[in-house]
């Protein structure tokens, strides 16, 4: 990435790509500062329900729920690449 800044472009175009699509979709993006996508799901049950469904169909996730995050505040992050 140091040597070849469309490696760098590249991921944020694609982080700019997830964060409108879930947006559009009416997901809760609570930000776009890394390559970690974090979408607020709030209720913990449901959160793991939708991560599971998401890993089983070869996306990965990061679930975070209480003390992680607040109570009710429950979340996944998807992680991006350059490519």
């Amino acid at each position: 990435m140091e040597t070849d800044p469309s490696l760098r472009e590249n991921l944020w175009d694609n982080i700019r790509y997830l964060a409108k699509g879930m947006k559009q979709i009416g997901a809760n993006v609570l930000g776009t500062e890394t390559a970690s996508v974090p979408i607020l799901i709030g209720n913990d049950a449901i959160m793991f329900s939708f991560t599971q469904d998401l890993i089983k169909n070869g996306i990965f996730t990061f679930p975070a729920v209480y003390p992680t995050v607040p109570k009710g505040k429950s979340t996944f992050r998807l992680a991006l690449q350059s490519k």
